[in-house]
């Protein structure tokens, strides 16, 4: 483990649920403010990210989400994966996983999507949304270890100017007028 690594990581899975709650939070209030610039913005907003097909989100009081049900799972898995994360007592490891526990996270998510897409197979809400969340919360349990030992690596730069791996690190601010 690396030294500091538990506190880190505490602070890593913290920002990341913020992050995630924030993120739900934007895609749920387009519905609840409908017809209003700020519901109209938050729309534009993740636009570039999801196509929003209004018979594929979920609707609060006849609205609907500013995403898709699957982009909506996805994030609601984020979160779910935080939480069991930190169940697990799972908080500042930093051993990698395996990458095949993130081929296992996104493997029904593409089959799901292509094959929807080909017409082989009618993906219904049910699909998307726990093809979603199993995507969300593994790939977040898979992502997590990384997140926790680049920010080590760059609170251990920032004190020793020293790489977790010994090697010093090179200060591009010497010399520059």
């Amino acid at each position: 483990m690396i030294a500091g690594s538990r506190r880190t990581g505490g602070l890593v899975w913290l920002l990341l649920a913020v992050a995630d709650l924030g993120w739900l939070t934007l895609m749920v209030a387009p519905a609840l403010m409908d017809g209003s610039w700020l519901a109209v913005a938050l729309r534009e907003a993740y636009a570039p990210f999801c196509h929003q097909d209004p018979a594929r989100a979920f609707h609060l009081h006849g609205s609907p989400l500013a995403a898709c049900c699957r982009c909506f799972a996805v994030a609601a898995g984020a979160g779910l994966g935080l939480l069991l994360a930190a169940a697990a007592g799972q908080i500042g490891r930093t051993r990698l996983q395996s990458p095949w526990l993130l081929a296992v996270a996104l493997m029904p998510l593409a089959v799901d999507a292509v094959l929807g897409l080909s017409g082989l197979w009618a993906n219904t809400a049910v699909s998307r949304t726990l093809t979603g969340l199993l995507a969300g919360g593994l790939g977040t349990i898979y992502l997590l270890p990384a997140a926790t030992v680049a920010a080590a690596e760059l609170r251990l730069m920032g004190s020793t100017n020293r790489r977790l791996d010994g090697r010093e690190t090179v200060d591009c601010s010497e010399g520059i007028a």
